[in-house]
C-alpha cells in the first residue's frame, strides 16, 4: 500500500479484531429484515484457529420471484498492535492509532507518506 502513496499521501487501515479480544469458542449470530416485498437474513458462524479467524456466512432472501441463496467463508489473520506497527515501520511509515469505527477492539491506523 505504501508504494501507491505520493509524498503527503494518507494511508488509513482499519485493523481486524486484536487477538486478545477475540471471542471465546464458536459464536453464532443471525440478522433478518423484511420490507414490503422482500425478506432477507444472514446467519454467521465464527471461530478461531491459532491466529486466524473464520467467518462462515449464509444469506437467504425472498421476494415475489422466489428465493436466492449465497454463502461466503472468510479467513482473517489476527494481528497484534505491535505487528501492525512493525508492518508500518517496515514501509517507512509512523501511524497514529485511533479507535476504529467498529468498536474498541479494532484499531484504525493513519499514516502520512514522507
Amino acid at each position: 500500500m505504501r508504494a501507491h502513496l505520493a509524498p503527503g499521501g494518507v494511508l488509513v487501515v482499519d485493523g481486524w479484531i486484536r487477538p486478545e479480544a477475540w471471542w471465546p469458542a464458536v459464536n453464532v449470530s443471525a440478522h433478518a429484515n423484511t420490507s414490503e416485498h422482500t425478506a432477507a437474513a444472514r446467519v454467521v458462524r465464527t471461530w478461531r484457529e491459532g491466529n486466524h479467524s473464520h467467518l462462515d456466512m449464509r444469506y437467504l432472501s425472498a421476494d415475489g420471484e422466489g428465493f436466492s441463496e449465497a454463502s461466503e467463508h472468510h479467513v482473517l489473520s489476527l494481528f497484534t498492535r505491535e505487528e501492525y506497527l512493525a508492518a508500518f515501520a517496515s514501509a517507512g511509515l509512523q501511524p497514529e492509532i485511533l479507535q476504529g469505527p467498529m468498536g474498541p477492539d479494532r484499531d484504525r491506523y493513519i499514516a502520512v507518506a514522507p
